[in-house]
């Protein structure tokens, strides 16, 4: 018996694994073991359409007929349909859920760069919040790379758009005027603390040194040749409105 015993010892691993393997007692062990998995299930937690209650779904009893993806359970990361019917007819589709994690995630990476400095710190938690879900949702790294990205570049477009805006109506103002004496002030007062909340987003998003002084001058010129355009269409269609009642009386 101790030869045997040392015989089979001597035997390579993957042999003596085969060989348990073929036991009744491995295989009592292992329909065991799943009939405890089956029982316990894998959970994942969402909520109702509505988004008010939370309820529980076991993706072991889900179709495997459909396209997979992955969620994190208390178990780990596991597969699970990328649409899931519920017992109630509800129904969940994790695809458009992450498509609207993602809008969620370029929106707070745009609102990091805002000038109110409570609001980015707030946003910069929404941000590494939503980055977290989407990794755990299987979205990849280079992908969130390309959405930051681009929510920057979205953000210095709407910074230099704002800018434009806001020089526009200051030459505006200065040219028109409409009000006089402590409410023109105060109009060219919100114009000037709006300039300088565009200035902050932009050093924010390492853009500050686009609006140099000459960059400056160039959108005051373009801004007035807008308002000169404005003033000749205006006077083109008052002298046709006028001619036209001539010509009829």
């Amino acid at each position: 018996m101790a030869i045997s015993t040392v015989n089979m010892l001597n035997r390579p691993l993957e042999e003596q694994i085969q060989d348990l393997k073929k036991t009744d007692h491995y295989r009592e062990v292992q329909d065991k073991l799943q009939a405890e998995r089956e029982q316990k299930g894998l959970w994942v937690k969402s909520k109702d359409k509505a988004g008010i209650e939370d309820y529980y779904m076991d993706v072991t009893k889900l179709s495997s007929k459909s396209f997979f993806t992955t969620v994190r359970t208390h178990e780990g990361v596991i597969k699970v349909p990328l649409v899931i019917k519920m017992i109630m007819g509800e129904k969940i589709n994790l695809r458009d859920r992450i498509e609207g994690i993602m809008e969620s995630y370029m929106k707070a990476v745009m609102q990091t760069t805002s000038h109110n400095l409570m609001m980015s710190r707030i946003a910069g938690m929404k941000m590494a919040a939503a980055a977290f879900i989407l990794a755990q949702l299987g979205v990849p790294p280079d992908e969130l790379r390309k959405l930051r990205r681009k929510a920057l570049d979205d953000a210095v477009t709407e910074n230099v758009a704002l800018m434009e805006e806001n020089i526009y109506n200051s030459e505006l103002l200065e040219i028109i005027g409409g009000s006089s004496g402590s409410r023109l002030k105060a109009e060219r007062s919100v114009l000037d603390e709006i300039q300088k909340q565009i200035l902050t987003q932009a050093k924010r998003l390492n853009i500050d040194d686009y609006y140099t002084q000459e960059k400056i001058l160039e959108l005051r010129i373009n801004a007035a040749k807008g308002i000169y355009y404005k003033f000749v269409e205006e006077e083109q269609t008052i002298q046709y409105e006028l001619d036209y009642y001539l010509n009829e009386a």
